[in-house]
């Protein structure tokens, strides 16, 4: 009888090859979770932004809307960080004079109600890089013009967003 040669296993060449193609794929795999995971913290970081800004902004346009003038004497208009202070009301409801004054501390946009206690518009790992404010009036009118400029803590994972506002004071028309 003749003794037929049966191969039993993997030659070494071919283990080598398999090796190589099981990394290669494995490193393709980990790749793409990895910069899956980036990419969804960039865009939670983007959200966490606009919706800071959606929430500063908004409460911002709310306040002049309520308020009769601009107070030129406490405001710093035109630079940057600004601080807006407005002459109000303190609700809707309740007509007794109010002051509404918005400012940057601590890297964060602020509201001070009345020289009352501050209370923060952005959230806390979104910093504002930039806040302006101006003003302008016509014969029947007063504005504020607002640029917002927020970035991430981390910079790394998101550029810096701008945000605009325009607002009418109701005590101007």
């Amino acid at each position: 009888m003749r003794h037929q040669s049966l191969k039993k296993g993997y030659g070494l060449i071919e283990v080598v090859i398999y090796t190589a193609i099981l990394s290669a794929l494995t490193l393709f795999v980990a790749n793409t979770v990895l910069l899956s995971f980036s990419t969804l913290k960039s865009a939670r970081i983007n959200r966490r932004m606009a919706l800071s800004a959606e929430t500063a902004l908004e409460r911002i346009i709310r306040e002049a809307r309520m308020a009769s003038s601009v107070d030129e004497a406490l405001s710093v208009l035109g630079s940057d960080p600004a601080t807006l202070v407005l002459n109000s009301v303190v609700s809707a409801e309740n007509n007794a004079p109010s002051s509404k004054s918005f400012f940057v501390s601590g890297g964060r946009l602020a509201l001070r109600e009345s020289g009352g206690e501050i209370k923060f518009l952005t959230a806390p790992k979104i910093s504002v890089s930039s806040f302006r404010v101006s003003k302008t009036e016509s014969v029947h009118s007063q504005t504020v013009k607002i640029n917002l400029n927020l970035k991430p803590a981390d910079k790394a994972l998101a550029e810096e967003r701008k945000f605009y506002l325009s607002a009418v004071l109701r005590g101007g028309y």
